[in-house]
């Protein structure tokens, strides 16, 4: 209660889009990937500029294996936020997953231009490429991610 007698709560619109977005997050974190595409699409339509929603939602559609749709909405998290190392990283795994391999690893530069300390992740994805890439020694992958 505040010195005019009302509560210090939030407002009724910022308590639903913390409540949405947190039952969207919920059901991605059990694997219910439909009801956290729903959730994060309703968060999205009541505050677009949410950047972290909007990234979530394409993860959510890469592992629903929409693909196309996931990569639409990583890049255009991408646009909104373009320092965000994460948005890159997760674009270059839907493009990754996609087998779009020149430019996942072009995203995965990015990130890793962005925030050196994602090389591990990057390293595990791109050993996961079944191209023959393992990159045991984390100087040949900074080479190979163009930090030389």
């Amino acid at each position: 209660v505040d010195a005019a007698g009302s509560c210090n709560r939030g407002s009724p619109r910022k308590e639903r889009m913390s409540d949405l977005r947190q039952r969207a997050f919920d059901a991605y974190q059990s694997g219910d990937f439909g009801s956290a595409e729903t959730g994060y699409r309703q968060v999205l339509a009541e505050n677009p500029d949410d950047i972290d929603s909007r990234m979530t939602l394409g993860v959510v559609l890469r592992r629903l294996g929409r693909l196309d749709d996931a990569i639409d909405v990583l890049e255009q998290t991408i646009a909104a936020a373009p320092q965000d190392f994460r948005a890159h990283a997760n674009l270059g795994l839907a493009l990754q997953t996609a087998r779009r391999i020149d430019a996942a690893v072009k995203s995965y530069r990015t990130a890793f231009r962005l925030e050196p300390r994602t090389i591990r992740q990057i390293a595990i994805n791109l050993s996961a490429l079944g191209t023959g890439m393992l990159f045991l020694d984390p100087r040949a992958l900074e080479v190979f991610l163009g930090r030389d």
